[in-house]
């Protein structure tokens, strides 16, 4: 993430090569910091997905042309998986190590805005 944070913000040309890179660099560092890998029950995934979270978000605000858009899109996608919205009535209940991931990535992000 510290060599990524080297490269200047990318500005919105989609016929750009280096956009279209960039582009695809940030979705991946999206999913890394949605931690969709992570399993609930596993404390070792939460610990090391914090540090990788950190670094993915910071990447992300480094690189990204617009990195509020890529900001958005991880908290909508964390919020769904955590809360059960737009599945339905939603959940009643989550798993403890979901949540504080959850929150961590809101008080990252909320940060660096």
């Amino acid at each position: 993430a510290s060599a990524l944070e080297r490269i200047p913000r990318a500005t919105h040309d989609p016929s750009s090569a280096r956009y279209l890179v960039i582009e695809h660099i940030t979705e991946r560092l999206c999913s890394v910091a949605q931690g969709d890998w992570c399993i609930d029950e596993n404390t070792q995934d939460t610990c090391a997905w914090f540090a990788a979270a950190e670094q993915a978000i910071n990447a992300i605000f480094a690189i990204c042309p617009w990195p509020e858009r890529a900001a958005a899109d991880i908290i909508r996608v964390m919020e769904s998986t955590t809360f059960g919205v737009g599945v339905g009535d939603g959940q009643t209940s989550c798993h403890s190590l979901r949540l504080s991931r959850f929150f961590f990535t809101m008080g990252h992000i909320s940060l660096k805005l």
